[in-house]
Parts: structure tokens; C-alpha cells; sequence
């Protein structure tokens, strides 16, 4: 059940480029191949991720298992004016060799890099997911001190649970004041074949659709045991504008009931939410705009939002007061 969006074809094709044998087949299942926790790409590569901010960050991180060649990592140009300063400057700490001018190029070496590092994760929390996917195939493993506020934990905690089921005992530590997290050396314990949740996040445009024209809905596979933090924001705060009922359990997400009079909607206002930076801000946005008139929501902690594939605040705003949107 892969997603075959931009991203996931940019990174499907940044790892054909690095001799990882990788194919979508014909019912759009990714079949892949494992390496022994193995980066050997045949030659010097460039590898163009067009916009996507993941790509950069996990191909980056795996530029950590690089010992021979030279890979430069490129986009558009929206991509280039991205922040990934933070993860740059962990991977130059930690003994890799690179360039940080447009395109990025990372010089393979076979010396020994540091088993240790510190990230800041305030902007971003998949510069520390990153790391953590590689920090299995580091010898005596990588152990990952977290600076400043860690942005989204929620997908970091998604990150644990997914590393587990393919058989890596991630430790989450407390050492004095420090937060660090533990990646023993172990290679993963592939399962034969995984399948992919719904995407939370882009299951809350269904969802508001189906509220603002009083449509039921049911969705079986976004069920209560998405381990994805955006489920929350997706269902039980979308619940808490009310006038319909949001159920989500083991079985879907399903919404019925809805209680307006004569077709009339009418949601009550959140007060005050605090998004963690998670993507469904934009969904909430749209649903606290179309509340009883003089309800007033207030959005916070959405401040990175402004770093990704485009300024999503401003864009929002803009549109939103274009439309008569006090």
C-alpha cells in the first residue's frame, strides 16, 4: 500500500542510482532487496529529489554508510532554499566529507566516523529519523543526543515502532539533562512483506470534505492502531468541532450523524490548538474558517511550517483572506 507520490518515486529512483535493487511492479507493491546494511553505488552519482524535503534528509543521513565515490545530492529550486544546516553540520561533526554549496556533495571515505553525535531536531524531526534508520548499520551502533525542543515527536515515535517491527531495539535515554537516543548494531530483520498505514495526514481532506457537505463517510484502513501522530489531529480534533460524530477504532474511521438543521452547518470553534507542526493545520484551518460566525480559533506551534515545500502560512493566509476569512 505504498503512497507513489513524488517523494516516494524520487526515492525509489535516488536508490536504483545507488545499485540498491529496488522495482515497483505491476500492482504497485515496492519490491526491494536488502544490501547487508551496504551503500556501494557503482561510480560517482547525482541524484535530483525535485522539491522533496525527505529525500534530501534521509538520503543525506544514509551518506553516512558511503566509503568509496562521490554522490551529489540536488533539486529544484525551492529544495536548495530549504533549511538542512542543523543535519549538515551533525554529518561534518561526525567525520563525513562534504560540500554544502548547490548540489551537495558527499565524498565517500572508509574512515571511521563517530559513533556519537548531537542534532539539533528544532526545525525538523527528520534529520533524527534519518539517522536512525542508518544507526543500525554503524558498527557499535550510534548513539543520537538530542539539542534544543525536538519539533513533531509524535513521527519519531512512529519511527520507534516501525524499527521495532523489523527487529531493532531503539533505545530512548536519559543521561544527566541530556536526551539521547541508542540505535544498537544490528542488521534489520526483514518480514517478508509490510504494509503501509493510510496516511493520516492526507485522510483529513476526506474527512473535511465529508463534514462540509454532510456526507457520510468510512475509511477501513485508517483505523485506531495508525501509529502516525497526525491520526489525532485527523480525527479527534476534527471531532471537536462537533454538529456530527467521528468515530475511529479498530474497524475505520467512520462519520455520520450529522446534527445540522435544514442542511445548515454549524461547528463550534477550537479556542486554542496546539499543532505540534503537524501538516493538517491546513485542513483545521479551512474547518475554522466555515465555524458559527464570531467563533475565533487560534493555531500554534506551527512556526516550521514556513520551511517546507512552499511558505504554508503565508499561503494559507493569503488565501483564506482572499476568500473573506476574517
Amino acid at each position: 500500500n505504498p503512497l507513489l507520490s513524488d517523494d516516494t518515486l524520487y526515492m525509489v529512483n535516488a536508490l536504483k542510482e545507488l545499485n540498491f535493487n529496488i522495482e515497483i511492479d505491476d500492482d504497485n507493491n515496492i519490491q526491494i532487496e536488502g544490501s547487508n546494511g551496504k551503500l556501494t553505488p557503482t561510480g560517482n552519482k547525482t541524484l535530483y529529489i525535485g522539491n522533496s524535503g525527505t529525500c534530501m534528509r534521509f538520503l543525506l543521513s544514509l551518506m553516512y554508510l558511503l566509503e568509496d565515490n562521490t554522490i551529489c545530492l540536488t533539486g529544484d529550486e525551492r529544495m536548495k532554499d530549504r533549511p538542512i544546516q542543523d543535519l549538515l553540520d551533525t554529518l561534518v561533526d561526525s567525520g563525513i566529507t562534504l560540500e554544502t554549496s548547490n548540489p551537495i556533495t558527499i565524498i565517500g571515505s572508509k574512515t571511521t566516523k563517530k559513533n556519537y553525535i548531537s542534532l539539533n531536531c528544532s526545525l525538523s524531526s527528520q534529520y533524527l529519523t534519518g539517522l536512525m534508520l542508518v544507526g543500525s548499520c554503524i558498527p557499535e551502533g550510534l548513539k543520537i543526543y538530542i539539542i534544543n525542543d525536538l519539533v513533531s515527536r509524535q513521527f519519531i515515535d512512529m519511527t520507534i515502532t516501525i524499527m521495532n517491527k523489523f527487529g531493532i531495539n531503539v533505545e530512548w535515554c536519559k543521561e544527566l539533562n541530556n536526551h539521547y537516543i541508542y540505535i544498537p548494531y544490528k542488521l534489520y530483520n526483514n518480514p517478508d512483506s509490510y504494509q503501509i498505514e493510510a496516511d493520516a495526514t492526507s485522510c483529513s481532506y476526506p474527512i473535511a470534505y465529508s463534514i462540509l457537505n454532510q456526507i457520510p463517510l468510512y475509511i477501513p484502513n485508517l483505523t485506531s492502531m495508525n501509529s502516525q501522530g497526525d491520526l489525532f489531529y485527523s480525527t479527534t480534533i476534527i471531532q471537536k468541532f462537533g454538529d456530527f460524530n467521528l468515530e475511529c477504532n479498530e474497524n475505520g474511521t467512520t462519520i455520520s450523524n450529522f446534527n445540522s438543521k435544514n442542511k445548515i452547518l454549524s461547528l463550534c470553534d477550537l479556542n486554542e490548538i496546539d499543532m505540534d507542526s503537524s501538516d493538517t493545520f491546513l485542513t483545521i484551518a479551512v474547518l475554522a474558517s466555515l465555524t458559527s460566525e464570531g467563533n475565533k480559533t487560534t493555531i500554534i506551534n506551527i512556526d516550521n511550517q514556513n520551511i517546507k515545500e512552499c511558505n504554508r502560512i503565508e499561503v494559507i493566509y493569503q488565501h483564506l483572506k482572499n476568500a473573506g476569512v476574517n
